[in-house]
């Protein structure tokens, strides 16, 4: 309690501050940034308007040009496509993880905010404690039709419709199927999804529908549709764009298809105490887009782990092939409190989602009441 006040005082110090110096802007980069900026950078300051220079304390920081940071409408661009962003020369970089799942590649000069303030990373050792950003609540005005929020995260998870030649698919199982085909009869009425038996799932290839015995196949309107999108690795931009409605129910189709909920005893002590443990999660061989879905999550103050593993695959001549596979993992409690409330229980898992979403419940109310441990951060 005492370090939370601590800190808590630390940052209210430092908004007052800023209050002070929104006046003057290299005022502001000596006294709370802690540094002499250089004649370029006070000529770029010095063109903000009035509050905007504030915002130099995030972007004033060397990142490798591919990472994305959020803009004020809630999308996402690599900081080396916006227009305020300079290149500072070649410089060796650093990968930075943290136990929450958080990474970063920077230079060692790139300050992050301890509780003793702003320090570079040279001057940050592994196993200390720094501050992320506990919530984005940045979200756009798009609303599309939920007929295609569903259809687009059933194929980004379990589907294909990027390779040309080739009929969109999508595999899966009930009550997936059933959703997806009426879904794609009542949105896109020239398309034909027609069911094949695999195992113990379906495939349901999305073909148009000809128009006469001897008329050519008409263009594939959903085809058209997807290839309008533009994506982030598998995630479509537009993802960024939603209104907080529209986000949510993308997401949870996300984790309908490809997703999970373990709710299982254990004898082991973890972050819960012992008795059940829980996890959402959901997995994907391309670590971009796992890293994406971090992020949107992150709007809703969702905090997700990311976790590497190289499953051992042997092919016709028996050599062993590594492929890596990335899991997004949710296992902290208020993340997957607060998972339930934006998201809802996952469709077509919602006896699993309930189940956890009762525990969670009782678990947060028994830390409310100090009858359970508090939970201390791993160290790495």
């Amino acid at each position: 309690m005492r370090l939370g006040l601590k800190l808590r005082n630390l940052f209210e110090v430092e908004e007052r501050k800023i209050e002070e110096l929104k006046t003057s802007p290299i005022e502001f980069f000596r006294q709370i940034l802690g540094f002499e900026p250089f004649s370029y950078e006070k000529e770029f300051i010095e063109l903000f308007e009035k509050n905007q220079f504030i915002a130099a304390r995030w972007c004033r920081q060397c990142v490798d040009g591919n990472t994305f940071v959020f803009l004020n409408d809630g999308t996402v661009e690599p900081i080396k496509t916006l227009r305020n962003s300079w290149f500072s020369g070649k410089k060796q970089v650093f990968r930075v993880v943290s136990t929450s799942g958080k990474e970063l590649i920077c230079t060692k000069k790139h300050r992050f905010y301890t509780k003793n303030g702003w320090k570079n990373l040279k001057d940050i050792s592994i196993g200390d404690e720094v501050f992320v950003q506990n919530q984005i609540p940045l979200f756009g005005n798009l609303e599309i039709n939920e007929e295609r929020a569903k259809i687009v995260a059933y194929l980004i998870t379990d589907g294909s419709f990027k390779s040309k030649g080739q009929s969109i698919k999508f595999t899966g199982k009930e009550p997936y199927i059933s959703e997806f085909v009426a879904a794609v009869k009542r949105e896109f009425p020239d398309i034909e999804p027609k069911l094949y038996k695999k195992g113990n799932c379906f495939d349901v290839l999305c073909t148009a529908t000809r128009r006469g015995r001897n008329s050519r196949i008409v263009k594939n309107s959903l085809r058209i549709y997807l290839l309008s999108l533009a994506f982030i690795d598998d995630i479509p931009k537009i993802a960024f764009e939603f209104n907080e409605k529209t986000l949510a129910l993308f997401i949870n189709r996300l984790y309908a298809a490809d997703g999970w909920i373990s709710v299982h005893k254990t004898t082991k002590k973890n972050r819960f105490g012992v008795g059940k443990a829980i996890e959402i999660g959901l997995g994907s061989p391309n670590k971009q887009t796992i890293i994406i879905l971090q992020m949107l999550l992150l709007k809703y103050g969702i905090h997700a782990k990311i976790s590497e593993e190289h499953p051992l695959s042997h092919s016709k001549k028996k050599i062993p092939i590594h492929h890596t596979f990335y899991r997004l993992r949710i296992y902290d409690l208020k993340s997957m409190k607060h998972f339930f409330n934006a998201v809802g229980l996952i469709f077509g898992k919602e006896k699993q989602s309930q189940e956890a979403s009762t525990i969670i419940d009782r678990r947060l109310k028994a830390i409310g009441e100090g009858k359970c441990p508090k939970v201390t951060r791993l160290k790495t």
